[in-house]
């Protein structure tokens, strides 16, 4: 009996302890890796956050080149000259010139760094001409728009052994008398060189301008021996303010001064020449105006 109870007492103690390991690896450890282990759930996660920024910065980068296509211009420029009254060079030299300028810099290839009034000063020095530019950088496009308007030629001038083209406004715009109706100018000579005899400069004064531009409208609207008086050629003394001018077809001159008013000179020579055509008659050498009230006839 005493051996009977011995082995009663022994299994179960034996059966309890299996039990309660076999117990404790079934339930819990599956439970603690899976509560514990979160990179499976969380790897798919992050996978989609970094896509959505890629995309995002492929978005970013696409627009930004965009912007940066549109704010850029083009390397050539679309110039035109108003009225197409250009006799001193031809269209493709100012583009080619203005595209040389747009060129110099990167900051002139952008719409936002663009310095108009620079563009627009370095052509006006290149070409003194220019009367009026207008550079307009395009909304939608890509083409730099540049409009020109250039001044009329109005003397033939020579000083010294240098010739050149003088405009309307009494600067010299080219340093050679070769142009496109050159043969329309008046031929204007200076007694003396000039020390400013320099294109872009003016070497004539506004003043003076008036007085030829004056003489030259009513001598081209008098009808003297049989034909309009068209000025031949103007010999100029800037010192003293002389101008002696020789017309066509006749054999005498003219004498002004610049240091007189202009319309009263002018209106008396009008007033002899007329009354020297209804007698019959020509002056010698000379009529002189620059004398305030009288003329002179010799």
């Amino acid at each position: 009996m005493f051996g009977l109870k011995k082995k009663n007492r022994d299994k179960p103690t034996r059966n309890i302890s299996l039990g309660g390991s076999l117990s404790l690896n079934s339930y819990y450890r599956p439970g603690n890796k899976a509560s514990t282990d979160t990179s499976l759930y969380k790897k798919p996660i992050e996978d989609e956050d970094s896509g959505s920024r890629k995309y995002s910065f492929l978005i970013l980068g696409i627009f930004l080149l965009i912007l940066v296509f549109a704010s850029t211009l083009s390397s050539s420029v679309d110039l035109s000259v108003a009225d197409d009254n250009s006799v001193y060079h031809e269209v493709s030299e100012y583009t080619e010139t203005a595209n040389e300028i747009l060129n110099q810099s990167l900051l002139n290839r952008s719409k936002i760094t663009f310095n108009r009034n620079d563009f627009e000063a370095q052509m006006r020095q290149e070409y003194p001409e220019i009367r009026n530019i207008s550079a307009v950088i395009p909304l939608g496009g890509r083409d730099l728009s540049v409009i020109l308007t250039v001044s009329e030629p109005f003397l033939r001038v020579s000083s010294g052994g240098e010739t050149g083209v003088v405009n309307s406004a009494g600067v010299l715009v080219l340093e050679s008398d070769l142009i496109e109706g050159g043969s329309r100018l008046i031929d204007l000579r200076f007694a003396t060189p000039q020390d400013n005899f320099v294109k872009g400069s003016r070497i004539i004064t506004s003043t003076e301008i008036g007085m030829i531009k004056l003489l030259q409208k009513e001598l081209s609207k008098l009808f003297y021996n049989e034909g309009f008086v068209i000025i031949d050629e103007i010999l100029f003394n800037v010192r003293d303010g002389q101008m002696v001018i020789s017309l066509e077809s006749l054999d005498f001159d003219l004498k002004v001064s610049t240091y007189t008013d202009a319309e009263q000179q002018v209106g008396a020579i009008i007033a002899t020449m007329r009354q020297f055509d209804s007698e019959g008659v020509n002056p010698e050498q000379y009529i002189d105006a620059r004398v305030p009230g009288r003329i002179f006839v010799k």
